[in-house]
């Protein structure tokens, strides 16, 4: 705890990739999830739908965190 008068540290770069890794988690997993979902109003025997999610999802979150480190 900082004493009175001294400023708080800046948060570490563990909150910030810890943070990074919960975002690509989120996105892969919604991607998916909408995927799944059109494969259910689809009715389609092959996940094209659930494998398009799992694709465009991963590829969101590299470019995410790609964007973020370059900060």
């Amino acid at each position: 705890m900082p004493k009175h008068g001294e400023k708080k540290k800046a948060p570490t770069s563990t909150l910030r990739f810890s943070g990074m890794a919960f975002s690509m988690a989120a996105c892969i997993g919604l991607a998916v999830w909408f995927g799944r979902k059109w494969d259910e109003s689809t009715q389609s025997e092959v996940p094209y739908g659930t494998l398009l999610g799992g694709v465009l999802g991963t590829g969101l979150a590299i470019w995410m965190v790609i964007r973020d480190l370059s900060r």
